[in-house]
């Protein structure tokens, strides 16, 4: 077996130092380090239609942000999306686009959800962070997957359950189920 990966994973650890650094620091104080994110949004994106539309050269602190930026749903950014899935730049983030992600929901079948790569990099280091300072093991999800657990995961979930030879459990008992799909014994 060839060295060459674990030499890589190594190196690849040793350039996340600074920002795993960075990271834990930001810990000490998160209200000041999510103010000081939220400053640099607004500040790099001022010149935007959407930063010029709620005045974000104005914007000073949380208090600012707030009384300036509603809270927005989808139908009222759908416009501006559809303007950058037209190919227009500098609608809500001064980043390029490089893709438009689809997703469904109740009000609308398709709704396109603008991604730049200062955006993705932010998802996956703050993803991969916060696998670091969890407890509890994590998993990756597949891409398009929701965190929470919809009805249809417990559906499969109990569908599972219930195939012969499976062990089924729950908070009252523990029945061990036979190839004959009958229950076995059970334990408290």
């Amino acid at each position: 077996m060839s060295a060459l990966p674990a030499i890589a994973n190594a190196a690849w650890t040793i350039a996340n130092v600074p920002a795993y650094l960075h990271f834990v620091h930001a810990l000490d104080d998160p209200r000041t380090a999510q103010e000081a994110l939220l400053r640099d949004y607004v500040r790099r994106n001022a010149n935007t239609d959407f930063g010029r539309r709620h005045a974000f050269e104005s914007i000073d602190s949380v208090v600012a942000f707030q009384r300036r930026v509603p809270i927005h749903d989808y139908a009222a950014l759908a416009t501006d999306i559809d303007r950058i899935a037209s190919g227009e730049s500098n609608v809500l983030t001064a980043d390029p686009v490089t893709r438009l992600a689809t997703s469904s929901g109740s009000t609308r079948a398709r709704k396109l959800i603008p991604y730049t790569a200062v955006l993705q990099r932010e998802l996956n280091l703050r993803s991969h962070r916060g696998s670091r300072t969890c407890t509890a093991p994590t998993r990756r999800l597949p891409a398009g997957a929701r965190t929470g657990r919809s009805r249809r995961s417990r559906l499969n979930r109990s569908r599972q359950d219930d195939r012969p030879g499976r062990r089924r459990s729950d908070s009252r008992k523990t029945a061990r189920i036979s190839a004959a799909g009958e229950s076995g014994s059970s334990t408290r």
